[in-house]
């Protein structure tokens, strides 16, 4: 199977819809992966140097996110999205209608924070200081159960929203696992 990253970041070319435009195809008997950050970083190695800063401005608000001198921001979603389970949901709800198969990273289904503590402990143990040990570390099982039991909680309203979003895909899954994804342009709306 080929293997193959492009971004599909608005900054990069304007617009969802121009950012889609420009994916290639996939390979016949393949699929892209969709995600809505790698595992370690929200990379912005892929966008201009005007777009970084603006995504930099964006989402690191805190400098002890800075990867790899700004080519990448080491914050899990929750994080990224002020820990706020509605702009989870919409940021899980818009990556759930694109072609392909969808990939949410571990710890992400609960809205997992960035672990200082980890951190902490790996920079003592290794003498480096890698800022991707802040998306690392262990996921505390109680903690997530006592959380996904509290209708109030973050945790369990991205986990029950995200469930209910992907029975939906799954109910439509010819429609989400190939062809075309197009965006309408609508005259007047800006």
């Amino acid at each position: 199977a080929a293997s193959a990253t492009t971004p599909l970041s608005p900054a990069a070319s304007g617009s969802a819809g121009d950012a889609v435009a420009a994916t290639p195809r996939a390979p016949a008997q393949c699929q892209w992966l969709t995600f809505l950050r790698v595992h370690d970083e929200l990379t912005l190695e892929m966008v201009s140097d005007a777009h970084r800063v603006e995504l930099l401005d964006a989402y690191c608000r805190h400098d002890a996110w800075r990867f790899r001198e700004g080519l990448g921001i080491s914050a899990r979603l929750a994080d990224l999205l002020h820990n706020d389970a509605r702009r989870i949901l919409l940021a899980y709800s818009i990556m759930l209608t694109l072609i392909g198969s969808p990939v949410v990273f571990y710890g992400d289904e609960v809205a997992k924070r960035n672990d200082t503590a980890y951190y902490e402990e790996q920079r003592a143990r290794t003498g480096l200081d890698d800022t991707r040990y802040l998306v690392r570390g262990r996921i505390d099982w109680q903690r997530v159960d006592a959380a996904l039991a509290d209708a109030d909680s973050v945790p369990h309203r991205v986990y029950y929203g995200l469930r209910r979003m992907i029975a939906a895909r799954r109910s439509r899954l010819p429609l989400f696992a190939e062809g075309d994804l197009r965006f309408v342009r609508m005259r007047g709306v800006a």
